[in-house]
């Protein structure tokens, strides 16, 4: 799990003037489900990235970088 991935859905969201309320009721999913994602508890299913990517008008996720990929 990448750290720095999570860490940018709670930039975009306070970016937007979000609450994490906010995103929840948009997406239809509870509270608690959402958070777990932004805590990086829980990995978020590929369909919520990327409407989530829509929802923002950006890239979500960083690509691993060369370094990450050598360390696997």
């Amino acid at each position: 799990q990448n750290v720095e991935n999570y860490q940018r859905i709670k930039d975009l969201r306070e970016d937007a003037d979000k609450t994490q309320q906010d995103i929840a009721d948009i997406f239809g999913m509870y509270l608690t489900t959402y958070r777990r994602y932004e805590n990086g508890e829980r990995e978020p299913p590929f369909n919520f990235i990327l409407r989530l990517a829509k929802f923002y008008n950006c890239l979500l996720y960083t690509s691993p970088s060369p370094r990450d990929m050598r360390r696997s």
